[in-house]
């Protein structure tokens, strides 16, 4: 006889469609690499696994609606660092728990952030980039479209003792067209997003925020070689269930979403874009997050950066 969980029968799941709520938008960083997963999942569960793009508000929309959703093994929750380790370190409170409301099921991702520019601005390396924010306070204007994106910013503005105007955003594609345009002149973007637009010549890179370059720009300095010494930040995305998920779902969940990453045709799909694939265990997932929400605490305590309300 088959074991019953929450509502959820293990040995004959799944029997009706998934929904998969992503703190991304149409277009945005991880959007690829969500949709050919999910494709995927779907086709080896047997059923539909819809996307459920709810951006905006820092991905505290999409978060809280995650973790209030049925632990029935019918919702997943797509985050990305911002979401989740950011948040935590940038908020006086949240209305989610990002370590206890949810089971991290795989972190699937990660990429640099780079950071990029409007062509008409005059400099064209970081520290000319620094120089002239110095010069002129407050007469550049960079474009946060998520929590990961501003936390890059504030850690650029404090170590390079810079101030330039801060624009949210609701949407990357929002974020990446008033960047073209010149509305904005700079932003921390994904690698996703950031790459086709440089090398289409409609953004310049001053520099890329790992420790180490990117193979998919290796001309781009990174933030430590181009002038800030210590700057690193990463953004990764990964795949959660709400807590209470059956662990033999959540366990095949966590199996069949791996499988497809380590699938030759997905895995050189997603790595053409520059993003790295990582696939991980569940604990391996945790240990990251409980690591990053740890170092981004410090990070805005060093750099005394005002929480959010």
């Amino acid at each position: 006889m088959a074991l019953v969980y929450c509502g959820a029968d293990a040995q004959t799941y799944p029997v009706r469609p998934l929904r998969a709520i992503s703190v991304s938008g149409p277009g945005g960083a991880g959007d690829a690499m969500q949709r050919l997963v999910l494709d995927r999942l779907g086709q080896a569960l047997g059923q539909n696994a819809v996307l459920d793009y709810r951006p905006g508000a820092n991905g505290i929309l999409a978060t809280d609606l995650a973790s209030k959703a049925p632990a029935d093994g019918y919702t997943l929750f797509i985050s990305n660092v911002g979401a989740i380790a950011v948040n935590a370190a940038l908020y006086k409170r949240l209305p989610y728990d990002p370590q206890r409301d949810f089971i991290p099921l795989t972190m699937a991702t990660t990429s640099p952030l780079f950071l990029i520019g409007n062509p008409n601005v005059s400099a064209n390396s970081l520290k000319e980039l620094i120089a002239l924010a110095k010069a002129k306070p407050d007469s550049l204007t960079i474009g946060y479209p998520g929590s990961g994106g501003m936390l890059a910013g504030y850690m650029f503005l404090q170590m390079a003792g810079i101030n330039i105007l801060q624009v949210p955003y609701k949407t990357v594609p929002g974020t990446m067209t008033d960047l073209i345009s010149g509305q904005i002149q700079l932003y921390f973007a994904a690698t996703s997003n950031a790459v086709p637009q440089v090398k289409a010549g409609r953004v310049k890179a001053f520099a890329v925020t790992t420790e180490a370059r990117a193979a998919i720009l290796p001309d781009v300095p990174t933030m430590s070689e181009a002038g800030l010494p210590g700057f690193s930040s990463d953004f990764w995305f990964g795949f959660f269930a709400p807590t209470g998920t059956p662990p033999p779902i959540a366990a095949r969940l966590t199996r069949e979403i791996v499988a497809i990453l380590h699938n030759p045709d997905i895995r050189e799909r997603i790595t053409s874009q520059g993003d790295i694939i990582i696939a991980s265990t569940p604990d391996a997932f945790a240990q990251k997050i409980k690591a990053d929400i740890a170092r981004y605490r410090q990070v805005v305590k060093d750099a005394r950066i005002p929480l959010q309300d």
